[in-house]
C-alpha cells in the first residue's frame, strides 16, 4: 500500500502479541487493505496503560479493529 492509499481497515494495536495476532487474522480474513496503527502499551495488571493516539489522523478508514477491554 502506498502512502497515498487509504487502508479499508485499521488495526489499533497494543503490545500483547496474542491480541495483535487475532487482529491480524481478522484483517486477513476480510481480504481488504489493512494498516496497523500502534496505539497502546499495555501494562501489567494494576498498572496504567500508556495510550498514544497521535497516529490517528485522517483520512480515516471505514472500519477500525481494536483490542481488549478498557480498565477504568
Amino acid at each position: 500500500m502506498s502512502g497515498s492509499e487509504v487502508a479499508d481497515v485499521w488495526l489499533l494495536t497494543g503490545n500483547r502479541a496474542g491480541e495483535v495476532a487475532q487482529q491480524r487474522a481478522v484483517g486477513a480474513a476480510l481480504g481488504v487493505a489493512v494498516r496497523e496503527v500502534p496505539v497502546a502499551n499495555m501494562a501489567p495488571i494494576g498498572k496504567q496503560v500508556a495510550l498514544d493516539f497521535k497516529a490517528l489522523k485522517p483520512p480515516f478508514p471505514r472500519l477500525a479493529i481494536s483490542f481488549g477491554t478498557p480498565q477504568y
